[in-house]
């Protein structure tokens, strides 16, 4: 999914009881695991911003090819708008071979 080590640009759009969840409707933390989530390890805390059209926006920077973890807790504002969910999403960064220098 993601394209070689850098930044990645993930925008989700997630749909509560039908209707689009805008950024201002939750309380949202964004963790990044390399791998597996694992509760021994410290995940990075990612800052999330408000997209002109109110989605929840975050960009992804990862070391290096693998694998991982988005995780995505939900608490919403005002509190009986949904329930509180949390989710994870699974990202496979691969090494960019569009932009790799031909040796010659």
């Amino acid at each position: 999914m993601a394209s070689g080590a850098g930044r990645l640009t993930l925008t989700l759009s997630l749909k509560v009881n039908g209707r689009l969840l805008k950024a201002s409707d939750c309380r949202c933390t964004i963790l990044l695991y390399a791998g597996e989530v694992n509760p021994r390890v410290k995940p990075s805390l990612l800052t999330s911003v408000q997209a002109e059209e109110g989605t929840l926006e975050t960009v992804i920077t990862v070391p290096k090819a693998g694998t991982y973890s988005v995780v995505i807790d939900a608490k919403p504002v005002p509190v009986n708008l949904f329930t509180a969910f949390r989710t994870t999403i699974k990202l496979e960064a691969l090494d960019d071979v569009y932009n790799v220098p031909v040796k010659k």
